[in-house]
């Protein structure tokens, strides 16, 4: 029997005092056990994320057991825990935070505007067909679509413009919209 189970395991200071002065891992144990639950809920609440807050009080309890022949605890055991709970947690969403934004820099960086020949060839034949497609519809439904598309304009816009009502602008858009995705899957194009 160690002289760990023959103190009050309930006493948070004599079980730090065997930690550190007598090297008692079954006192770290004990301690361990008695406050993990309550430490993860702890750090769960600041960072919402169950592994991340395991890892978190995994290390609170690691640096306590490195640490243990000079830690010095000036307020109770649990205050103390809970306090080193909340400043990693604080610190693990510091490191998070700086890891996606740089992660985010970098993606930034090297995104790249090369466009591979075959890619041009194909987005060429693509815009080809479209074009063709558009040409084709019959001229009021070809300028509608082009003033919506082209020129950005709303179909209010439209119909004030052209002097229509906007039901015909939504009538000639609506026609227009299905003769070019016929026509386009006739040429096998997605859109």
């Amino acid at each position: 029997m160690t002289n760990a189970t023959r103190i009050n395991m309930n006493d948070d200071n004599l079980l730090m005092d065997h930690i550190s002065n007598r090297n008692d891992y079954y006192a770290f144990q004990t301690l361990f056990h008695k406050y993990y639950g309550t430490l993860c809920n702890r750090a769960l609440s600041i960072t919402q994320s169950r592994q991340m807050a395991e890892e978190i009080v995994s290390d609170v309890f690691l640096k306590i057991w490195k640490n243990r022949e000079v830690l010095q605890i000036k307020v109770s055991v649990q205050a103390y825990l809970m306090k080193a709970t909340y400043n990693l947690s604080i610190d693990y969403i510091r490191q998070a935070t700086r890891h996606r934004t740089l992660t985010s820099e970098l993606n930034d960086d090297f995104t790249s505007d090369y466009v591979s020949p075959s890619d041009k060839v194909i987005g060429d034949e693509v815009q080809y067909i479209i074009e063709s497609a558009i040409d084709a519809l019959p001229p009021q439904c070809k300028r509608i679509f082009r003033m919506s598309r082209d020129a950005e304009m709303t179909y209010a816009e439209i119909a004030s413009s052209l002097n229509l009502s906007i039901k015909t602008i939504e009538t000639h858009m609506g026609r227009s919209l299905k003769y070019l995705r016929a026509t386009l899957r006739q040429q096998a194009v997605m859109i």
